[in-house]
């Protein structure tokens, strides 16, 4: 929701100095900000590759003579 925009941007500048343990080693910490970074770009790298996968399967149904699999998909 853009109105709770700000707080959240608030909260992702306090969070980015500080530093979380480590899931590899509990000895060490990380920077949160390069976590969120990270986790982001892997959602991000996620969505993309699901966007590709529709389209290409919207290009197969696009290209198919089969009647049944015409139907389905244009309801």
């Amino acid at each position: 929701m853009p109105k709770f925009s700000p707080t959240y941007a608030q909260m992702c500048f306090a969070l980015s100095t500080m530093e979380v343990e480590s899931t590899e080693d509990s000895f060490d910490t990380v920077n949160f900000r390069k976590l969120l970074v990270t986790r982001c770009q892997q959602v991000f790298e996620k969505d993309t590759a699901d966007l590709e996968y529709i389209e290409v399967k919207k290009k197969e149904i696009e290209e198919t003579s089969d009647v049944c699999i015409i139907k389905i998909y244009s309801t």
